[in-house]
């Protein structure tokens, strides 16, 4: 893990321009027309550092997202990456504490919603979803956002039955071979412990680029309408490296370094905190946007991410409960991806692509008369367990004239399951994660893999601006995560 002290160094870097208040945005939806979305695709450039999101809505159409500026929003604490999705109609937000909040869209949430952090599946550490994914997407850390509701592509990953959402940060443009930019902007309100910091620099040295963003933020609970204190406090920091050789406009290689820190997080529902999150992501992204051997939009991405967490009821409240406990897990990502499109004629265009993923997550919950003496493995909560998954996709999108457009798609994953500790046996009378399956469930777990399909049938229309006629049909697919397949505690 990269040290916190790093982070904040980072952060407190002096730069040269202040911007003033730095506040990530809500969004709103906009359906726009083709021909509206294009002609603001010629127009728009590709901003180096910016204290504002802007809206990626060039693909798919419909729904686009757009972005309000800062003045059309009221002033008010973000406390994670969920928190811009607010404004976005169908989404709601549910919480726990100021931290980690929980997206749905139109109901659907948790597993049935992907979220992709600069093009990277970040699965959370915690058992009881303290970090959720959103929960590593720092708001001020990237230029667009991107809210798909439901099923309209299959590029993005299995299942998405709620919808995809994509948090991504834009290769920095430079008017001069050799040239910089920096920005450093803050903001301070009454539920800020100390002011908030973010900080975004790129360098430009002929093709070679260097991005470097960081940022601090501290929150203290709030009151309510009562004057009764809401525990929600919560600081947390960031910082991003992003080294890179080419240009937007024809392709680059790009390696990236992100650490997110949350420390001492408080939840006011649930019956722990977390005084510890920290998250660790590496990136290796291709992209070509000139043609080769046919094909066009050539994209290839590596990642990494390794998650530790920790929460316990009695570091940050007061120990009510009959046993001290704690909880410390793990959370690693690894996967990758590879797509591209080809123009097949005038109106059809064809994207295929596969994927790769593997999630392993461990999770043991210890136990002691008080927080001087936990010692006693009271639960394996994750059995060190492992889940698998690979897919191709095919899809096409087939203009029907200037208002209307077709797309047909096909995926095909293979899932994988297993758990390394489902026998490992706590202390005393405590039951082993196989023993609480065959209790309450009838049966023991077992290594286990499947197949599925998914296919998407779409009909879109565009009316008018911000008006869209669509209808379509799809399958999806997913499989259970973790805490739905493995989660075993040994409670009262």
């Amino acid at each position: 893990m990269i040290d916190s002290t790093f982070l904040r160094a980072l952060s407190m870097a002096a730069l040269i321009s202040v911007s003033l208040p730095l506040s990530p945005l809500f969004a709103e939806d906009v359906e726009e027309t083709t021909a509206a979305v294009e002609a603001q695709d010629s127009e728009s450039q590709t901003p180096v550092v910016t204290d504002q999101i802007q809206v990626t809505d060039d693909w798919p159409v419909v729904p686009a997202v757009r972005i309000l500026s800062r003045d059309e929003l009221p002033e008010v604490p973000l406390g994670d990456g969920a928190d811009l999705l607010r404004g976005v109609a169908g989404v709601s937000i549910g919480r726990m504490g100021g931290h980690g909040l929980e997206p749905r869209v139109r109901g659907l949430g948790e597993g049935s919603l992907n979220v992709q952090v600069d093009g990277a599946f970040v699965h959370g550490g915690c058992p009881n979803r303290m970090d959720p994914p959103t929960s590593f997407a720092t708001p001020n850390a990237f230029d667009e956002v991107t809210v798909i509701k439901g099923v309209q592509s299959l590029r993005f990953g299995p299942g998405g039955t709620a919808g995809t959402v994509l948090f991504e940060r834009n290769v920095p443009v430079f008017s001069e071979p050799t040239d910089w930019r920096a920005e450093i902007a803050t903001a301070y309100g009454s539920w800020h412990k100390d002011p908030e910091l973010g900080v975004d620099a790129a360098l430009g040295v002929g093709k070679f680029f260097l991005r470097a963003q960081g940022g601090t933020r501290a929150f203290d609970s709030y009151e309510d309408g009562n004057g009764d204190v809401v525990r929600s406090a919560f600081e947390s920091q960031h910082a991003n490296l992003m080294l890179g050789y080419g240009k937007a406009e024809t392709g680059q290689l790009e390696l990236g370094i992100e650490a997110v820190r949350t420390d001492d997080a408080l939840f006011a529902g649930a019956g722990m905190d977390s005084p510890e999150d920290a998250a660790d992501t590496f990136r290796l992204k291709l992209r070509r946007s000139e043609p080769w051997i046919g094909l066009t939009d050539l994209r290839a991405d590596l990642y990494y991410s390794a998650v530790d967490h920790l929460m316990d009821n009695y570091s940050l409240r007061q120990l009510t409960a009959p046993m001290a406990m704690r909880v410390p897990s793990t959370s690693d990502t690894t996967g990758g991806r590879a797509s591209a499109e080809r123009q097949v004629s005038d109106g059809l265009t064809l994207s295929i692509g596969f994927e790769y993923q593997e999630n392993r997550r461990d999770a043991l919950r210890y136990a002691g008369p008080n927080p001087e003496m936990i010692g006693m493995l009271q639960s394996v909560m994750w059995p060190d367990a492992t889940l698998g998954q690979g897919g191709l996709f095919l899809e096409g999108v087939q203009s029907l004239g200037t208002n209307s457009r077709l797309v047909l798609g096909g995926r095909f994953d293979r899932f994988t399951a297993d758990a390394r500790k489902a026998d490992v046996k706590p202390a005393g009378m405590n039951r082993s994660p196989n023993q609480l399956y065959e209790l309450y469930y009838g049966y023991q777990s077992e290594d286990w893999s499947a197949a599925e399909w998914s296919g998407l049938i779409r009909y879109e229309r565009f009316l008018k601006p911000q008006l869209t006629l669509f209808t379509g049909l799809s399958r999806s697919a997913r499989a259970a995560d973790t805490t739905e397949r493995y989660l075993g505690s040994n409670n009262m």
